[in-house]
C-alpha cells in the first residue's frame, strides 16, 4: 500500500514539472523581434588591406678593418649606443711593429751602401760603372723607405671607428681571430633607418608589391600610426614547420619616435585606401524599389533617405550623396527568434 502511494506521488510530480516546462517554452508571439541599432554618420578612412605583424629592425652597417691581422681588443658590446667616431676594435700591432723594426735595419744597410758608393764616386769621378751602382742602390733604398711609410700608415688602420651614430647590433669578431678587410667585425644599426620584418602567408604575399604603402602601429605607441613602404619581398619561402611564409621588409618613417631593435608592431599593406569619406555601416543600407535607402532618425522620427554609395571594405560604405556627418542612421536587426524565447 505504501509503495502504491509513492508511485502515485511520483507520477503527479512528473506531470507538474512537465506542465511548467511547456508553459515556459510556449511561444507568446510567432512574430520575429526586431531591435534597432543607431549609428552616427562619420568621416573617416576606408581601407582594404592585408594585415600582419612583425619586429623592428635597424639598418645594419658593417664595420671592417682595412688591413689583415688578428683582433687584439673589442671596445664595445652588443646593444651599446655609440656615436660616430667611437673606437670599436683594434688589431694587434705586434706583427707590423716587427716588420717596421726589420725594415729599419734593412734601411740602414741600404743607406750605408749608398753612402759608400757616393764616396767612391767622389774619389773616382771618371768611373762610370759607379753611376749605375749608385742608381741601383738609391732605388733599393727608396723601396724600403716606401715600405716603412706604408707600415706606419697601417698602424692607423689597426683601429675600427664608428661610421655613424647608432646601436651595436652584432659583434662578429672574436679576440685573437685573424681577419681580412672582407670580414665584418662590428655591425652598427642606424637609428634613423627603421625597418619592419614581416612574415606573410603564401596567400597574402600575392597582394604585396614593392613600394606599396603601409600603415604601422607599434605596441609601444598604440595611438600613433607610422607610414612606410614595402622595400623588398622574398620570393623564397621561409618554411617553419607546416607553414609556408614569405619575408617582407617595410621601410618606415618613424620621425622622432624612439624605436628599438625587436619592438613589435601591427602592419597593414594597403590595397586601396580612401581618406576622409562620409561612411555608414553596410547593414544600415537597404534596397527598396531598386534604390539604396538609409533610415535617418531626426527629432525622434524616422525617415527614409535615398543615398548614392561609393567604395566599401565589406563592413562600411562610402556615402557620396544623401547624408552628412553627424546624422543618426538606423540599422534594423532581428534579435533572437520569438518573443517567447526572450523570457529567460
Amino acid at each position: 500500500m505504501l509503495a502504491k502511494k509513492k508511485l502515485i506521488a511520483l507520477i503527479v510530480g512528473v506531470c507538474v514539472v512537465g506542465g511548467a516546462i511547456v508553459l515556459m517554452v510556449k511561444p507568446k508571439n510567432e512574430e520575429p523581434v526586431k531591435k534597432d541599432k543607431e549609428h552616427t554618420v562619420v568621416v573617416d578612412d576606408i581601407r582594404v588591406s592585408i594585415e600582419g605583424g612583425g619586429e623592428a629592425k635597424l639598418e645594419g652597417v658593417d664595420h671592417k678593418f682595412e688591413t689583415n691581422g688578428s683582433i687584439e681588443k673589442i671596445y664595445v658590446n652588443k646593444g651599446d649606443k655609440v656615436k660616430k667616431g667611437t673606437t670599436l676594435a683594434k688589431l694587434s700591432d705586434e706583427d707590423i711593429n716587427l716588420q717596421i723594426e726589420e725594415s729599419k735595419i734593412e734601411q740602414n744597410i741600404k743607406s750605408e751602401t749608398l753612402n759608400q758608393l757616393k764616396n767612391q764616386k767622389k774619389n773616382l769621378p771618371e768611373d762610370l760603372s759607379l753611376d749605375s751602382q749608385i742608381k741601383l742602390a738609391q732605388g733599393e733604398l727608396d723601396k724600403i723607405n716606401q715600405k716603412i711609410k706604408k707600415l706606419k700608415s697601417d698602424l692607423n688602420k689597426l683601429y675600427i671607428y664608428a661610421k655613424n651614430n647608432g646601436i651595436v647590433l652584432d659583434i662578429k669578431g672574436e679576440l685573437g681571430a685573424s681577419v681580412t678587410p672582407s670580414n665584418p667585425v662590428v655591425v652598427i644599426g642606424k637609428e634613423e633607418k627603421i625597418y619592419l620584418d614581416v612574415l606573410l602567408s603564401q596567400t597574402d604575399i600575392i597582394g604585396v608589391k614593392e613600394n606599396q604603402e603601409v600603415k604601422v602601429t607599434f605596441e609601444t605607441y598604440p595611438d600613433i600610426e607610422v607610414n612606410g613602404i614595402v622595400k623588398e619581398k622574398s620570393y623564397i619561402s621561409s618554411a617553419q614547420g607546416e607553414d609556408v611564409n614569405y619575408k617582407v621588409i617595410a621601410e618606415l618613417d618613424t620621425k622622432e619616435l624612439e624605436i628599438y631593435q625587436g619592438m613589435t608592431a601591427e602592419i597593414e599593406f594597403l590595397i586601396k585606401n580612401k581618406e576622409n569619406v562620409i561612411q555608414v555601416p553596410n547593414k544600415a543600407i537597404t534596397m527598396k524599389d531598386n534604390k539604396q535607402i538609409v533610415k535617418v532618425k531626426e527629432n525622434d522620427k524616422i525617415k527614409e533617405v535615398e543615398v548614392k554609395t561609393g567604395f566599401s571594405d565589406g563592413k562600411v560604405t562610402e556615402i557620396l550623396e544623401g547624408l552628412q556627418e553627424g546624422q543618426v542612421v538606423i540599422e534594423e536587426r532581428q534579435v533572437g527568434g520569438f518573443e517567447g524565447s526572450r523570457a529567460n
